[in-house]
């Protein structure tokens, strides 16, 4: 895997703001962690996968989700996650996951056609409280959790906060949820 100073040609201009920022940052990681995320770029036109930067011990983001690295303000949508665990060799137990990511293009649409962009707001017991994903979206409408998470592909602790799409069935209920990419 390349490092954040290795970088192979042919990467997009966000991913080539990210490493530059990155290297500016000189990020270290303790030895002692026991929890590490590696973010990872894994281009089709590169032939090693690019790390853009190494966290530890905080939260691991779930797929789809769209977050940035080093306050360039690129952003990034989690496309998958790859985990692995063991042991140190100091018997502390230890994970690495790979957070891989690819870039999203500025203005572009990632909805596909028939499909509305909603969030989810919050979890209240077994309910999801999903709104239009607008500024000026309406009070949100309460669905079944399980059923959401469900489709999307994820877990009901991982849904408050998720950017979904959705089809609009009859009398405007949603259905057909997905992560947004």
């Amino acid at each position: 895997m390349a490092s954040m100073t290795d970088t192979p040609t042919l990467l997009p201009a966000a991913i080539e703001r990210i490493l530059q920022a990155a290297d500016a940052a000189r990020p270290a990681v303790s030895a002692n962690a026991s929890d590490t995320l590696s973010f990872i770029f894994r281009g089709k036109q590169t032939e090693t996968d690019v790390e853009l930067g190494r966290f530890a011990d905080v939260s691991v983001p779930v797929k789809g989700r769209r977050i940035t690295l080093w306050g360039t303000g690129d952003k990034l949508v989690v496309d998958d996650i790859e985990s692995h665990y063991g042991l140190a060799e100091d018997g502390r137990q230890v994970a690495l996951h790979h957070i891989l990511v690819r870039p999203v293009a500025a203005g572009s649409s990632t909805v596909p056609e028939g499909r509305v962009r909603v969030r989810v707001v919050l979890l209240i017991g077994e309910q999801a409280e999903i709104a239009a994903d607008t500024p000026d979206a309406l009070a949100p409408e309460r669905y079944p959790a399980a059923a959401v998470a469900a489709e999307a592909g994820v877990e009901v602790k991982d849904l408050a906060g998720l950017r979904l799409t959705a089809q609009v069935g009859d009398g405007g209920r949603l259905f057909g949820f997905r992560l947004a990419g």
